[in-house]
């Protein structure tokens, strides 16, 4: 892996193979913040819901 890899994968890997990559992270976020009592802030906060039981 290089950093031409890092920052601009579109050389190297098609866009609907990343665009289908990034929705399926995408909806296991969705998932993981509701079974573990989180809430997803912004792209880099995630806080404890009042809600959670922890």
């Amino acid at each position: 892996m290089t950093w031409k890899t890092i920052f601009n994968p579109f050389q190297k890997y098609d866009e609907k193979y990343i665009l289908i990559v990034g929705i399926i992270f995408f909806i296991f976020n969705i998932f993981g913040c509701y079974y573990s009592g989180n809430v997803n802030d912004s792209i880099l906060k995630h806080t404890t819901s009042p809600r959670s039981k922890i």
